[in-house]
């Protein structure tokens, strides 16, 4: 049994079929339409292209009307024209305006004819309204959807070029002009600015831009790297930028002038990354961030491994005659002297100990290694082999432990860190105050033997150095203390100091 196509439909053909004799002029009124409106299409679009784009989707909708059985080229030619508009950069919403006003000129058009072929007839296309912007709405859907799988194709694309810049220039090839122009164009940065590169032990989820700074991320096997634009900043800021997503470790290079110097610029933030001690079970060294520039000496040390390690052995070796426990003191002794600008009272704030321990420690490390504190030679000699020893610590165990307080500094019997207190056996002058935790209890190495004649008297009545193994022995008469005065009394005022021949320094 045959069936009838309804009157509306019969008319959508009639009024279809009378404006393809004038697309051209349907195609220049939508043209019109869209330049008339928002002049964007001129920057992303040529005239030629845009009028061309006109004809041929009014005329992809006219033959869906004419031949509905064809299937739906009009869908398809959504889909080319939003892969086409995505690759030449035309912002989504522009196209999607041009298939709105494409959809008003169509059904303007049509009603024309038909109000012109038919009066009677424009009625019956009411029917017809929800049909055709339905189809108008399906045309937008496909174009939008292809721009988007277009767009996210060109950033997959963009991305793997960037990768592969990045690379390049943090490798060392920065040299090749050629390549210098093209990373200047992809990156969108300047042959020539103020640039530095910053090393991420763990990846985060840094910032990309802060201020006037650009970050460009790469995440590699075993860190995360940013070749930094700074701008107007510097590295304080940079630092300031990473500091809240440092969840290990971070070097920073120095400033460079130039792409070209950011290999270089990238081997010298590696080598501050080094500088740093592995995080350890307990944190420590989490969150640090090592800037080339504050970490010189150390950095010299990593970049030699095995003139470091001799270095060590040469200058420390002498502290192998003595237990590990007393030679881990006494390298944290001279660390807390240096960092406390050889000011003796400093230091024994930070090792929770008396100022004529953190001497009597000092004169002793003198005399394990054979090297003087007054002698500059020595002193550099001293310093560069215990950033050594860090570094090889830091790398053994995990973190640095000669900055921690060591295990012998155990607070005594509850009492206050600087002035725990405790009585040796026997007489009155056996009566001990230590500086530090661990103070004299004649039973632990280091102690006082208040049985014995030849105690040791402090300051204070009876204080005594007792806080680490080795700082004062005096369990018998004659024994030598470590400031190097035969034993009867010692008095801990200046003249110990004297007689440690270390009087003309800052020990305050």
């Amino acid at each position: 049994m045959a069936t009838t196509e309804p009157a509306d439909g019969t008319i959508m053909r009639m009024a279809a079929a009378r404006l393809t004799d004038h697309l051209p002029q349907l195609a220049d009124r939508l043209f019109s339409e869209i330049h008339g409106g928002d002049g964007g299409h001129r920057t992303w679009v040529r005239d030629d292209d845009l009028r061309e784009v006109c004809e041929v989707g009014l005329g992809h909708g006219l033959e869906t009307i004419l031949h509905p059985t064809g299937g739906r080229a009009d869908l398809r030619w959504a889909e080319r024209l939003g892969r086409r508009r995505a690759e030449q950069g035309q912002p989504l919403d522009q196209l999607l305006r041009s298939y709105r006003l494409a959809g008003r000129i169509f059904w303007e058009g049509i009603v024309e004819v038909v109000d012109r072929e038919d009066p009677a007839a424009v009625a019956m296309l009411l029917q017809q309204t929800s049909r055709t912007w339905e189809a108008i709405d399906q045309q937008s859907r496909a174009a939008a959807d292809s721009y988007h799988r277009t767009e996210s194709l060109m950033r997959q694309r963009d991305a793997a070029r960037t990768r592969t810049i990045l690379d390049a220039l943090l490798s060392g090839r920065g040299v090749d002009g050629g390549l210098l122009a093209t990373a200047s164009s992809v990156l969108g940065l300047p042959l020539q600015g103020r640039y530095a590169v910053a090393v991420l032990s763990r990846p985060a989820h840094p910032p990309a831009h802060s201020g006037t700074m650009r970050l460009i991320w790469r995440t590699t096997a075993d860190a995360q790297i940013a070749l930094v634009a700074l701008g107007a900043a510097g590295l304080d800021d940079l630092v300031a930028v990473l500091r809240p997503h440092v969840r290990d470790r971070a070097g920073v290079s120095i400033v460079v002038g130039s792409l070209a110097e950011i290999g270089a610029a990238h081997r010298l933030a590696r080598t501050a990354l080094r500088t740093t001690p592995s995080s350890g079970s307990d944190g420590s060294a989490r969150g640090e961030i090592a800037v080339l520039g504050q970490r010189l000496p150390s950095a010299l040390l990593v970049s030699e491994p095995r003139l470091a390690e001799r270095l060590e052995r040469t200058v420390l070796g002498g502290l192998d005659a003595v237990k590990p426990g007393h030679r881990d003191v006494l390298l944290a002794t001279l660390g807390a002297w240096l960092d406390c600008d050889g000011a003796a009272g400093r230091a024994a704030r930070v090792l929770y100990c008396h100022p004529n321990t953190v001497l009597t420690r000092l004169r002793r490390l003198e005399q394990l290694t054979g090297r003087s504190l007054s002698r500059p030679r020595d002193l550099v000699e001293l310093t560069l082999a215990l950033h050594a020893q860090r570094l090889t610590d830091g790398d053994d165990e995990g973190g640095d432990r000669t900055m921690r307080p060591p295990p012998e500094q155990a607070n005594v019997q509850g009492g206050p860190p600087a002035y725990a207190s405790g009585n040796a056996s026997g007489n009155a002058h056996g009566s001990a105050h230590g500086s530090a935790p661990g103070a004299a209890h004649g039973n632990s190495p280091g102690s006082v033997q208040g049985n014995a004649p030849g105690a040791v008297h402090g300051n204070a009545a009876g204080a005594v150095q007792g806080n680490a193994p080795g700082d004062v022995q005096a369990n018998a008469p004659g024994d030598v203390p470590a400031g190097g005065q035969p034993s009867g009394q010692v008095s801990w005022n200046s003249e110990i100091v004297d007689s440690l021949g270390m009087g003309q320094r800052n020990w305050s």
